[in-house]
C-alpha cells in the first residue's frame, strides 16, 4: 500500500504541477492579449485623431469656398439687378432700326448732293466765266 500511497501523491502532485502551469499559462496569456489590444487601442485610437483633425481642416476649407462662392452669387445677383431686361434690349433694338433707316436715308440724299455737285462741277468747267 506504501507504493500506492506513493503513486497517488506523485499523481496529485503532478496534476497540481500541470494544473499551477495552465493557469500560469493562461494568465501570462492573457497580460499578452491585453497588451495587444492595448496597442492596437492606441493606434487605431491614433488613427481616428488624425483622421479627424484631417476632416476638421478639410471641413474648414470648404467653408472658406462656400463663403467665397456666395460672395461671388451675390455680387452675380447685384450685377443681374441691373443688366437690362428683354423689354429694354427690344427697345434698343428699335432704336438701332431707327438710326439704321436714318443713316440710309442720309446715304441717299449724300448721293444726290454729290450728283448736283457734279453737275455743278461740270458746269464751272465748261463755263469758266
Amino acid at each position: 500500500m506504501e507504493a500506492t500511497t506513493i503513486a497517488l501523491c506523485a499523481l496529485l502532485v503532478s496534476g497540481t504541477n500541470l494544473l499551477l502551469n495552465y493557469v500560469i499559462y493562461r494568465n501570462n496569456k492573457g497580460k499578452a492579449d491585453n497588451e495587444r489590444i492595448n496597442t492596437l487601442e492606441s493606434g487605431l485610437s491614433k488613427k481616428i485623431t488624425d483622421l479627424g483633425e484631417q476632416v476638421d481642416e478639410d471641413v474648414s476649407q470648404l467653408r472658406v469656398r462656400i463663403e467665397s462662392n456666395d460672395t461671388d452669387i451675390a455680387h452675380l445677383k447685384e450685377g443681374a439687378e441691373h443688366a437690362p431686361t428683354h423689354n429694354d434690349l427690344g427697345k434698343l433694338h428699335e432704336k438701332i432700326n431707327g438710326v439704321r433707316s436714318d443713316v440710309s436715308g442720309l446715304g441717299g440724299k449724300l448721293d444726290g448732293m454729290n450728283r448736283l455737285l457734279g453737275t455743278i462741277h461740270e458746269h464751272l468747267l465748261r463755263d469758266p466765266r
